[in-house]
C-alpha cells in the first residue's frame, strides 16, 4: 500500500507541471499562427515590397581637395551606393578617340549575334591606319571574338571592319535570311549570319556607305541610352580632320556607356581587364595582343576598362574597378598619354578613402 500511495502521490505532483508546459505550448502555437495569418493577410492586401532606403547624397570633396587631376574633365561614381564621388566638367562634351570603340561594340551587340561571321576587308585596314593590329585582308572572324580583341588593343582596323560587316547586314537584310551555314576548315557548321560573304566582294563606294549606314545606329543607340550630349562620326574613333573628332561624350556619358556594355556583355568587357589576349580567327590565325590600358598590370582590381588617345583627344580612360567589394566607374578626358593612367590611379585611391570612411 505504501508503494501505491507513493506512485499517486508523485504523478498528482507532477501532472500540473506537465499539463501547465502543455498549455503554453498550445498557447504560443495559436499566437504563432494567428501572427503569421495577420502578416500574410497584410502583405496581401497591400501588395508592395517594403520601400528601398538609399542614402542620402553627401559631399566627399573635401577627400578630394589634394587630389591632383590634369583631365579637362573627370567623374567618379560609386554603383554600389550610387553616389557621385567626384565630378570636374563631368557634363561638358569632349572628344572621345577609342572610347569610341565601347559605342561601337554596344551598336555591333545590339545589332548582329555575337556568333556573326565578319571579315577584315581592304578597306578597313586602309582606313585603320594601315592595319594597325596585324589583322589580315579577307581573315574571317566570329564578332564576340574580334570586339574582344578590338577592346582590348583598341584595333582601328578591326572596329572599322565590324562597322562595315555589320551594316552591310542591315543593307542586306534578305541575303542574310536567305544564307546556308557558314562552315570552316576545322569546324562543323555555324548556325550564324554570315557578313563575310557580304564584304569580302563590295565596292569601296557600297563598304563606306554600309559604314555610314553603323555610324547612324551608333548616334540612335547612343539617343536611346540617354547620352545627351553624344555625337559619333567614325566606328574607331581617329579624328576626321585637324578640327573634328571621330566622336565626342561627357565623362558621364562615357560612364554610362561603359555600365551598359560592361551589364549587358560581361563576357565581352570582362577581357579588357587582363594585360595580354590571345585569340585566333576562324581562319585559324593565332594573334596575341597588348592592352593598351597598363593599369592592367598594376594592383587596381579591374572589372573592365578602355584607353584613347588621339591628337584632338588627348588622353582618355574609363574604367570600371572593385575597391572594397565597392565596383567604382571612373572617367577621365582630355589627359595626356601618361596623365591619364596617374589621374585614374589618384581617384581611385581617394575613391578608397571615400569607402573606408562610409562612402
Amino acid at each position: 500500500m505504501l508503494y501505491q500511495y507513493n506512485y499517486r502521490s508523485w504523478w498528482r505532483s507532477h501532472f500540473f507541471w506537465i499539463g501547465l508546459v502543455v498549455a503554453v505550448l498550445v498557447v504560443t502555437g495559436i499566437v504563432f499562427s494567428v501572427t503569421v495569418s495577420l502578416v500574410d493577410t497584410s502583405k496581401n492586401a497591400h501588395h508592395v515590397s517594403p520601400p528601398v532606403t538609399t542614402p542620402a547624397p553627401r559631399d566627399w570633396s573635401s577627400f578630394f581637395a589634394k587630389t591632383v587631376v590634369g583631365a579637362k574633365a573627370a567623374y567618379v561614381v560609386d554603383l554600389g551606393t550610387g553616389q557621385t564621388l567626384y565630378s570636374k566638367n563631368a557634363s561638358e562634351p569632349l572628344p572621345l578617340a577609342s572610347l569610341t570603340k565601347l559605342m561601337t561594340t554596344a551598336t555591333a551587340l545590339d545589332l548582329a549575334p555575337t556568333t556573326t561571321v565578319v571579315a577584315i576587308t581592304h578597306l578597313a585596314v586602309v582606313e585603320g591606319w594601315g592595319g594597325d593590329s596585324g589583322l589580315y585582308v579577307d581573315e574571317r572572324w566570329r564578332l564576340s571574338d574580334l570586339l574582344k580583341f578590338t577592346l582590348v588593343v583598341s584595333s582601328n582596323d578591326g572596329a572599322t571592319a565590324i562597322a562595315q560587316n555589320v551594316g552591310a547586314m542591315l543593307r542586306n537584310p534578305n541575303a542574310i535570311a536567305q544564307q546556308s551555314h557558314f562552315r570552316t576548315a576545322s569546324s562543323t557548321a555555324l548556325v550564324v549570319p554570315n557578313a563575310a560573304n557580304l564584304v569580302w566582294s563590295a565596292s569601296t563606294t557600297d563598304l563606306e556607305s554600309d559604314q555610314a549606314l553603323f555610324v547612324e545606329k551608333m548616334n540612335e543607340l547612343a539617343g536611346k541610352l540617354g547620352l545627351t550630349s553624344a555625337r559619333f562620326y567614325d566606328p574607331s574613333g581617329l579624328d576626321m580632320s585637324t578640327t573634328t573628332a571621330g566622336g565626342y561624350a561627357s565623362a558621364q556619358d562615357v560612364a554610362k556607356l561603359l555600365i551598359y556594355d560592361a551589364t549587358r556583355y560581361p563576357t565581352i568587357l570582362g577581357v579588357t581587364r587582363y594585360p595580354t589576349i590571345t585569340i585566333s580567327s576562324l581562319n585559324n590565325l593565332r594573334h596575341v595582343g597588348k592592352n593598351t590600358d597598363v593599369l592592367s598590370l598594376s594592383g587596381l582590381n579591374l572589372i573592365a576598362s578602355k584607353t584613347g588617345y588621339t591628337d584632338l583627344a588627348g588622353g582618355n580612360l574609363a574604367i570600371i574597378t572593385l575597391i572594397a567589394n565597392h565596383p567604382v566607374v571612373i572617367v577621365v578626358l582630355g589627359s595626356t598619354i601618361p596623365g591619364r593612367f596617374q589621374d585614374v590611379a589618384a581617384l581611385a585611391s581617394t575613391s578608397a578613402a571615400v569607402i573606408a570612411a562610409g562612402g
